[in-house]
Parts: C-alpha cells; structure tokens; sequence
C-alpha cells in the first residue's frame, strides 16, 4: 500500500471514530452509532473508556 493510501485510510479511520463519539455523545445507542458509522461495538467501547 503506498504511503498516500495508508494515510488516507488512517484518516478516515480517525474521522470514523470523531463520528462516533459525536453520535454517542448526542444520546445514539451504541448498536446505531456501530450501523451508521461500520465501526464495531468493542470498539466503540475502546472509544469511551
């Protein structure tokens, strides 16, 4: 994978993780937060504690 593409997904990875503790912290179950954003729900649970 060439170093553009790897940042890339990294990037999107932190944007996916940003989205999702926005989500959780507007009051979205963790099953609707994992749905919208493809993340699962350990690591949601990563993200919070």
């Amino acid at each position: 994978m060439a170093a553009t593409e790897k940042g890339r997904a990294e990037g999107i990875e932190k944007a996916s993780h940003t989205i999702a503790l926005t989500l959780l912290s507007l009051g979205l179950t963790q099953d609707k937060v994992a749905q919208a954003t493809g993340l699962s729900i350990s690591e949601l649970e990563k993200q919070i504690h």
